[in-house]
């Protein structure tokens, strides 16, 4: 959100699961990857955030809690756009540029 939270929800039931209250630049996308990776880099829940400030923070979802992995600096100015598969990130930032990151080197390809 425009404080810099993450809330997990239930979808089922709209209770909340967790909450993490980090000093990030305001969110202005979210996605998730609920599929299992082949590569066994990641868990089977990664969550995405993209920040007004060009990053991409890149979460693990356990349960009820959330785990910061690692931040990519990605892009110039907010990111616009968003997509994770098999250990791959797609990026899109308003600098016009897409950008495709392998999760396990940390390294746009």
């Amino acid at each position: 959100g425009q404080d810099g939270s993450i809330i997990l929800w239930d979808s089922s039931t709209w209770e909340k699961k967790a909450r993490v209250n980090v000093k990030l630049a305001p969110v202005t996308y979210i996605v998730t990857d609920e599929r299992p990776s082949t590569s066994n880099f990641y868990s089977a829940k990664t969550l995405l955030t993209g920040h007004a400030d060009g990053t991409i923070n890149v979460w693990n979802i356990m349960t009820d809690q959330i785990f910061y992995l690692y931040t990519l600096i990605a892009h110039k100015g907010k990111i616009t756009s968003l997509a994770v598969r098999e250990g791959t990130i797609y990026s899109g930032g308003v600098d016009k540029r897409v950008k495709i990151w392998d999760m396990a080197s940390k390294r746009n390809t």
